[in-house]
């Protein structure tokens, strides 16, 4: 089962690799929920990592995961 998520992006962090080769980065996403926004962080694994190369903070994006 996939679930979708629709907001903008709060924050992109850098990617990170660790000693044993594991590369990771991570996305905020602000997603306007009733009265609250809700912050969802999502992380990105190894080959997945490039895909955030072209977002910017702001932007408004779908996810699903």
């Amino acid at each position: 089962m996939a679930y979708e998520l629709t907001g903008k992006i709060k924050l992109l962090q850098e990617a990170k690799t660790f000693d044993s080769g594991f590369t990771k980065r991570e996305m905020v996403v602000v997603v306007e929920d009733g009265k609250y926004p809700q912050e969802i962080n999502l992380e990105f694994v190894q080959d997945k990592v490039a895909l955030l190369d072209s977002l910017q903070p702001g932007q408004e994006v779908t996810v699903t995961f």
